[in-house]
């Protein structure tokens, strides 16, 4: 039913664990897209990505690289974005996959009613962790986890939802239930192309916060499955680079955010992070209400900047397609 995998990649040429992983498993239908046509030759030089698996998308930075890889898919069609260093990917166990629920009992409590913090002694809590690690993250292949997400866009189309993604934690304290809606990472975006729901490239960073809040904005839901969860380590060398090289483009992101989506995010402070650098987004329950009071003010402000902002991105295309021409007919 995923009609295509895209990974969005920069600066990683001799890394690339997520294509090893997905050729590993015999994983065809993948395309790695690259800022330009240097990087494309630096990316075949290494012998990790087939040639015939890049594609270019003349943009910079990864807001812009991924609304082109959306504008490349038909309407209507499922499609996979995965960032290019996802080192493993995990499963709850066949046992349990199936439950909405899991309902595991540990010291008589269900799961969920057992807090970390009071009732728990920490040797207890690094058993909780510990048992519930050999559940919840159990290694799948890429074939098998392509396999499981074929639930998640059922209950995606049940529930009438158009953008999916995995758990954005390992603490199982917080992944008893299999679906619920929210915040989908980068990391993995299972996304049904549909007509209202854009990438706004003023947005250059924080640009899975920007395109979450559109279709919190015009179907009022996400779908995150906590069942399944992609492991990567956060800020490495190449991609959108370290932290300290980031804090200004998250200040003007999430400044850009709380301006587009009033009243939907709220500024976060988290440990080591500037202020006004990192948001976060209401609660489940306030959406309906935000959505209701918020949605036809934001809807005719938002989509007169993605139209004039796509009327850019079409004019440097042709500038760039037209400066490769000249090179090319002059050689």
């Amino acid at each position: 039913m995923i009609s295509h995998i895209y990974i969005p990649s920069h600066g990683r040429p001799y890394r690339q664990p997520t294509v090893e992983a997905l050729q590993a498993a015999g994983v065809q239908n993948f395309s790695v897209v690259v800022n330009d046509l240097d990087e494309a030759a630096s990316y075949a030089s290494s012998g990790l990505v087939p040639h015939d698996h890049i594609l270019v998308s003349n943009t910079k930075g990864i807001g812009p690289a991924r609304k082109w890889i959306h504008d490349q898919v038909p309407m209507g069609s499922w499609y996979l974005q995965l960032d290019d260093n996802l080192e493993r990917l995990t499963a709850v166990t066949d046992e349990y996959y199936d439950l909405a629920k899991l309902d595991v009992p540990v010291w008589d409590k269900p799961v969920w009613k057992t807090k970390a913090q009071g009732e728990l002694n920490p040797e207890q809590r690094r058993t909780l962790m510990n048992h519930f690690a050999t559940i919840y993250d159990a290694p799948v292949n890429a074939t098998q986890f392509l396999e499981l997400l074929d639930d998640t866009i059922a209950e995606c189309e049940r529930r009438g939802v158009h953008l999916a993604g995995l758990a954005t934690t390992n603490n199982p304290l917080f992944r008893h239930r299999k679906f619920n809606s929210g915040f989908v990472i980068g990391k993995c975006m299972l996304i049904h192309k549909e007509p209202l729901c854009h990438w706004n490239t003023n947005c250059v960073m924080k640009e899975d916060y920007q395109f979450t809040a559109e279709h919190l904005l015009h179907y009022g839901a996400t779908l995150r499955n906590h069942y399944l969860r992609g492991v990567s380590q956060w800020y490495q060398p190449g991609g959108c680079g370290p932290y300290e090289q980031r804090t200004e483009l998250y200040r003007a992101a999430s400044q850009f955010l709380m301006e587009t989506y009033p009243g939907l995010f709220r500024y976060s402070s988290k440990t080591h992070s500037p202020e006004g650098t990192e948001v976060r987004i209401i609660s489940a329950n306030a959406i309906a209400k935000w959505r209701a009071s918020h949605h036809r003010t934001i809807a005719d402000s938002v989509v007169p900047q993605v139209a004039a902002a796509e009327d850019r991105s079409t004019q440097e295309h042709e500038v760039i397609v037209a400066e490769e021409h000249v090179s090319m007919t002059s050689k």
